[in-house]
């Protein structure tokens, strides 16, 4: 029944590609936040009370992804981040935590990487913006993906 799926395979990159979608909404997430959005656990349970409607459950899980990256408020952020953990668990998905899914298969360790966006937030501190691209680009070619946001400057495979 089950066929070995190879990297290659267009169908094995799209559901990489999805559960990327849904890691780095997951990557947004507050700690503590106990609050769940109601709506949508209720949605997903008459999707699996629906003949096991899968199709639908994981729509769902793709609808608070968009709520938490469209969210203007952390607390909001936090109670959708919060739901799609405990829907998704339901299904056997998103396991890992975002970083270490996010991350797998870098060919720089992580130490490296470090230094590397140390060097960089330097540089940018320091206005010298061409060295600042240029650390961007060297990491961007070896398949590292920066991104900066006013918690910091993060780091995911691509």
């Amino acid at each position: 029944y089950a066929r070995e799926r190879k990297e290659t395979d267009p169908n094995f990159k799209l559901t990489k590609h999805l559960r990327t979608r849904l890691y780095q909404a997951l990557a947004l997430s507050l700690d503590g936040v106990m609050e769940r959005h109601q709506d949508s656990i209720e949605e997903f349970a008459h999707s699996m009370n629906d003949d096991l409607n899968t199709p639908e459950a994981l729509s769902i899980l793709f609808g608070l992804a968009k709520l938490v990256n469209n969210s203007a408020s952390e607390k909001e952020q936090g109670m959708y981040v919060s739901t799609m953990k405990e829907l998704s668990q339901v299904l056997g998905l998103l396991n890992e935590t975002p970083e270490v899914f996010l991350q797998y298969g870098a060919g720089l360790s992580e130490e490296e990487i470090s230094a590397q966006i140390q060097q960089r937030n330097e540089a940018r501190n320091s206005k010298d913006f061409q060295k600042a691209d240029q650390i961007r680009d060297d990491l961007a070619a070896q398949g590292i993906l920066l991104d900066d946001s006013s918690k910091g400057t993060t780091w995911k495979k691509s």
